[in-house]
């Protein structure tokens, strides 16, 4: 196969750099020709953030040109970002018992606004942060059937929630036929774990947690002319406290819909407790954050966008089975900044 002069300038490398990221195999001894070492070093460094970058890549011989180039290809990030604000609620009463049944529970509501962000920091390495900025539990009156009196006061509390910090790193090259990727995400006990009269509303579980998680991905041609995509992953959930260790499982498939205006997503998503906590035998409860939680659970969100890189989204989620988790459908709504394209 032939190749093809990419570049005309240094303006052209500049680009391959920071956007096209195109391997250095495919380009030609002209494009190579244009390539000047002291004029890339001199431009990067004109970045704040890429000066300590520039200094290393200067101890690289200038004619290594093609190391000159992967190393700044790898090292400066492509920009790709994504963030997002929602709102998710989950009104709930009755719950999935330790064998899978149904109980009735007083009625119990959660709400949490979350911020959603993934930011690439180098071409294979990305940032993700999610987190429940506010956080509303709360539990309605139990009441009598047979006199209507109050037996049990109702209570609320509002609070930060949980947060999850991790480091995203692509394993695959670009173009490879499967991209693969791991994941390293450290959960934030920042919620409160114990609250209300009876000890019994959470806005977090109050556990240190890590979770490692491998995922493999990729897009297609769905219909002729739809773009799609389709996400796999398994993960394990190292948890402290007493808590008992996950298997966490899923898949998702993504379908473009009206000239890629409009995102559809089907996704299910699944957690297997390993029931090794020092509570494994006496946890009954009902809230969200219960320890030896389980479930398989389905889901579809609509992704809408109004511009090229602003939308909202309309989620719904429900469990297909569960264990010591609510037995009810839990509704999402937000708004998104798309920076990836």
């Amino acid at each position: 196969m032939e190749l093809k002069n990419k570049t005309n300038n240094i303006f052209d490398w500049l680009k391959e750099i920071t956007e096209h990221k195109t391997p250095a195999e495919e380009f030609t001894d002209k494009d190579w020709s244009i390539f000047n070492s002291w004029l890339i070093h001199r431009f990067i460094s004109m970045n704040l953030y890429y000066v300590e970058l520039a200094n290393y890549a200067q101890s690289l011989m200038p004619h290594n040109k093609k190391e000159i180039y992967n190393f700044y290809k790898e090292m400066i990030p492509k920009g790709k970002s994504y963030f997002k604000l929602s709102e998710w609620w989950l009104i709930f009463d009755e719950h999935y018992t330790s064998a899978g049944l149904k109980d009735p529970n007083v009625t119990t509501g959660i709400y949490n606004t979350f911020l959603y962000g993934e930011y690439g920091i180098t071409n294979r390495f990305a940032g993700i942060v999610s987190s429940a900025l506010f956080s509303r539990n709360y539990m309605n009156n139990l009441v009598s059937g047979t006199t209507g009196e109050v037996i049990v006061a109702g209570e609320a509390v509002n609070y930060l929630g949980d947060t999850d910090v991790g480091l995203k790193y692509q394993l695959s090259k670009k173009g490879a036929k499967v991209p693969m990727a791991l994941s390293v995400v450290l959960g934030l006990p920042l919620g409160k774990s114990v609250a209300g009269a009876g000890m019994n509303l959470q806005t977090g579980d109050g556990e240190f947690n890590q979770i490692v998680q491998f995922d493999i991905g990729k897009g297609f041609r769905a219909f002729k002319k739809r773009q799609a995509y389709y996400a796999l992953y398994g993960g394990f959930n190292h948890r402290l406290n007493g808590f008992s260790e996950e298997i966490r499982f899923g898949a998702e498939l993504g379908i473009e819909l009206f000239n890629q205006k409009t995102w559809v997503i089907a996704r299910v998503n699944g957690i297997e407790s390993l029931k090794n906590g020092a509570t494994a035998e006496t946890v009954t409860s009902t809230s969200i954050f219960a320890n030896n939680s389980e479930y398989v659970s389905y889901s579809v969100e609509w992704n809408q966008y109004i511009t090229k890189k602003v939308g909202f989204s309309l989620g719904f989620t429900n469990v297909i089975r569960g264990e010591i988790i609510a037995a009810a459908p839990s509704y999402s709504v937000g708004v998104f900044l798309d920076l990836s394209k």
